[in-house]
């Protein structure tokens, strides 16, 4: 971390946030100044809000100051978090949407636990082949691996539910590449309609199969978007501190902001 680095990231969250979110004239912080310091502690803090706002006053990177329980409502009070990383994002043609579960608490705290109590908040990990507690989060990415929206869904909400109701690119023609999860053939020829080809990784039981070359570039994809997802993971701490449901999510998404300025460089 470096003063032209952080010049630069909170000029471009300036540009980006000026069309998404109007300041209120009687405060003393801008939205653009709450959303800089939650994405400088979502990189460099493990999402701990007093830390970067601490380290940015003493340096003098904020001319005003802000008490702690404030700071945090002003950030809670933000949900714009999706369009905001879609303004960061570039245009491509080439997408990929895949999901990854963040864990509220252990399996075995689940019914004391006071954060999203139900059973729709109980999930599977496919590839750890383990249940979970908490949120699962809908992701697409470019093909360069930065991520262009999200979407944040109970832990038993199934991957192709959730790429139904997320915003999704629309330019000439884009291409969207996804795991097994996402077979839906119906599904398919709507999104077709709207320019926007979906390519998932078909079932070794389906009569209708990609040919070698769609198969290689999945394969490459794939690779992508699971950098993303190890990425952001590596920014979340083991456990994030969290008091209320909306604070836990809002976390979440700074992750995947801070996540997504490291191709801002």
């Amino acid at each position: 971390m470096n003063e032209l680095y952080l010049i630069q990231l909170f000029c471009i969250i300036d540009d980006a946030i000026c069309n998404l979110l109007k300041d209120d004239c009687r405060s003393r912080f801008t939205n653009s100044e709450v959303i800089f310091i939650g994405i400088i502690a979502a990189r460099f803090f493990s999402g701990n809000i007093r830390m970067a706002y601490s380290f940015l006053f003493f340096h003098k990177y904020l001319s005003n100051s802000i008490s702690e329980s404030r700071l945090n409502r002003r950030i809670r009070k933000i949900d714009c978090w999706d369009k905001l990383l879609q303004t960061l994002a570039k245009a491509d043609s080439q997408y990929i949407v895949d999901s990854f579960p963040v864990s509220s608490c252990r399996l075995s705290r689940e019914h004391r636990s006071k954060l999203f109590q139900g059973r729709c908040f109980k999930g599977y990990n496919a590839s750890h082949k383990t249940y979970f507690h908490g949120l699962k989060i809908h992701i697409i990415v470019s093909k360069t691996g930065m991520p262009f929206t999200f979407q944040i869904t109970p832990g038993s909400e199934h991957d192709l539910t959730a790429l139904k109701f997320m915003t999704l690119p629309f330019i000439k023609k884009i291409y969207l590449y996804g795991d097994k999860a996402y077979n839906d053939f119906k599904f398919e020829k709507i999104l077709l309609k709207n320019a926007i080809k979906l390519i998932p990784e078909r079932k070794e039981n389906y009569l209708k199969q990609h040919g070698k070359r769609i198969r290689s570039k999945l394969k490459r994809y794939r690779k992508r978007v699971e950098t993303a997802i190890s990425g952001i993971a590596r920014l979340m701490p083991r456990w994030i501190q969290a008091v209320t449901n909306e604070g836990f999510e809002t976390k979440i998404s700074l992750f995947i902001l801070a996540y997504a300025t490291t191709f801002l460089n």
